[in-house]
């Protein structure tokens, strides 16, 4: 194998594992959205959690969404305080 055809062949692979790294961001994104728009409507946590998790059954673990929960939770609550501070 040339030099030529090694950086193309590397080339495509980084070009491949880039997608899938978009792919799985996205897919966070989204399932971040969906918790938001549901803590905004004052749903509870634990029906977020099943509603996330019925959605994204197969790229996300439950641990992977009890942390964005806790997340969008807690960020929220600090945007609250800071607000409340002031």
């Amino acid at each position: 194998m040339d030099y030529a055809t090694k950086l193309k062949d590397e080339r495509l692979i980084g070009i491949k594992e880039g997608r899938q790294e978009g792919r799985i961001e996205e897919r966070n994104r989204n399932a971040r959205n969906i918790i938001i728009a549901f803590k905004a409507n004052n749903a509870a946590p634990s029906f977020i959690f099943q509603f996330v998790k019925s959605a994204f059954k197969d790229d996300l673990t439950d641990e992977e969404i009890q942390q964005m929960i806790d997340e969008v939770y807690l960020q929220r609550d600090r945007k609250r305080s800071r607000l409340v501070c002031r």
